[in-house]
């Protein structure tokens, strides 16, 4: 009975290890090598935004969400934050870099945000987000 056992834990592990080895192969083949450049989503307004793929630099207008990104980690990914983050010592008690990202008001312009040029950025006003989208600017909104 043991050696029943031990024969088909062999041949479940051999087995595992060639599929493993199979997989690992056809990473290399260029139909599943191929990386998507954008993706779209869809914010809560229901627009529909293609975003890169990819996203290492955000313009968050949101105070709220700027608090929460550094919250969860992704500070790093702030290049522009709103004016109105700093109404709380948090974010710079618990992200000292913060204090050196470009600050922006409400009414920032979309050629101050296509000079920073970010993947995406976060808004708090539809109005707003559309606008930024009809000017070049990756933008969703969030509440």
């Amino acid at each position: 009975m043991r050696r029943l056992i031990i024969k088909s834990l062999y041949k479940i592990t051999v087995l595992l290890l060639a599929m493993i080895i199979a997989m690992s192969s056809l990473d290399g083949c260029s139909f599943t090598n191929q990386k998507e450049q954008t993706r779209t989503i869809v914010d809560i307004t229901g627009a529909e935004v293609e975003i890169p793929a990819e996203v290492d630099e955000v313009v968050n207008l949101f105070s709220f969400d700027c608090q929460l990104m550094v919250g969860l980690g992704l500070g790093d990914y702030l290049v522009g934050i709103s004016d109105a983050t700093f109404e709380t010592q948090w974010l710079e008690l618990m992200y000292p870099a913060a204090k050196d990202i470009p600050m922006y008001s409400d009414e920032v312009s979309a050629e101050a945000l296509l000079a920073v040029n970010p993947d995406i950025v976060f808004c708090s006003d539809p109005e707003q987000a559309e606008d930024f989208r009809s000017k070049g600017i990756t933008a969703i909104t969030f509440m």
